[in-house]
């Protein structure tokens, strides 16, 4: 649980979220989750970036593309802070540094529940694009 009292990630298992998703396929989901996972770094690194040279646009596009996709894996608290990231930069804002630390830390809670929900045998594929 989060500070808040929220939970980090909504399913427990990948055959919960694939359940949610009407995926049977555990391979799949595991597949899908790293693609996630190497997306959210590549998304925290961005927006980063982004806000430290003053671009709220690069901020608000990076944040929208990956709210969605943090609710749709069960990440709810890090869809909601993606969301939270987006509508500072769209009035023309970065967000501050209290704000990209709470995401960045909830990046490390996403990551780490969702390697440990994965099989070792899936986990240690590499992801192919």
């Amino acid at each position: 649980m989060n500070a808040d009292g929220s939970d980090t990630l909504r399913f427990p298992t990948l055959e919960a979220m694939g359940a949610a998703l009407e995926v049977d396929d555990v391979e799949l989901m595991a597949s899908l989750v790293r693609m996630f996972l190497v997306d959210l770094v590549e998304a925290a690194s961005t927006m980063a970036a982004a806000s430290g040279s003053n671009d709220p646009a690069a901020v608000q596009s990076t944040a929208h593309k990956l709210k969605s996709s943090a609710r749709m894996l069960g990440a709810a608290v890090l869809g909601d802070l993606a969301a939270e990231i987006e509508a500072i930069a769209r009035s023309g804002f970065t967000p501050d540094v209290y704000l990209l630390e709470r995401f960045g830390g909830e990046c490390g809670r996403v990551t780490e529940g969702m390697t440990r929900m994965m099989p070792f045998e899936l986990a240690s594929q590499p992801f192919q694009a």
